[in-house]
C-alpha cells in the first residue's frame, strides 16, 4: 500500500496549483546516497522516490524537507534535511530520527528509524525538544502515508464550504 499512498502523494503535489507549490528538481542518486552516508541511515524507500522526484518541498500546507544536488551539506539551514539533523543531533536529537517538518512551536515531524520493518519503511512521528525518544506518538505508518494524509488534509482545509 506504500507503494500507492507514495505515488498518489506525488502525482497531488505536482496537480498542486503552482501558487501552491514550492518543490526541487529531484536529487540524484549520488547525493541521496551521500546524505545517507553523513547521516549514517538508509532512508525509507518511500522517501527515497519522494527524494528522487522533488529533492525537497512539497505544498504550502505540507513543505518537507530533503536534498538538492547543489545543497552544501554543512549549511543548517531548511530545506536542508542533512545539516539540519545534523546540527540536531548536537543538540541530542537521537541518531534513530530524522527530521523531515517543521511543524512551527509544535516541533517537528520525523521519521524513527527505531520503527524499521522488513521493507525499508519507519513510522512518521511527532518530536519537540524534550520528548520521550521512548514513546513518540506515531502520525504515520510510513512516509508515503504521511505524506498522502498530509496532502489530503491540506485539501480538505482548502474546500469551499457547501451552502
Amino acid at each position: 500500500m506504500t507503494r500507492a499512498y507514495i505515488v498518489g502523494a506525488m502525482t497531488a503535489i505536482r496537480q498542486a496549483e503552482a501558487s501552491d507549490r514550492d518543490v526541487g528538481k529531484g536529487a540524484s542518486e549520488e547525493t541521496i546516497q551521500q546524505a545517507e552516508e553523513m547521516l549514517r541511515l538508509r532512508f525509507p524507500p518511500s522517501y527515497r522516490a519522494f527524494l528522487s522526484a522533488f529533492g525537497y518541498g512539497g505544498t504550502r500546507e505540507a513543505y518537507l524537507f530533503g536534498l538538492c544536488d547543489s545543497f552544501d551539506f554543512a549549511v543548517a539551514s531548511e530545506p536542508n534535511v542533512v545539516a539540519i539533523n545534523l546540527d540536531w543531533r548536537k543538540s541530542g536529537l537521537p541518531d534513530h530520527v530524522l527530521l523531515i517538518e517543521s511543524r512551527g512551536r509544535l516541533g517537528y515531524h520525523a521519521l524513527d528509524f527505531s520503527t524499521c520493518d522488513q521493507s525499508g519503511e519507519t513510522a512518521v512521528i511527532e518530536w519537540h525538544e524534550g520528548c520521550d525518544p521512548k514513546s513518540p506518538v506515531t502520525v504515520a505508518e510510513d512516509f508515503g502515508q504521511f505524506l498522502r494524509d498530509r496532502l489530503e488534509a491540506a485539501a480538505t482545509s482548502r474546500a469551499p464550504a457547501a451552502a
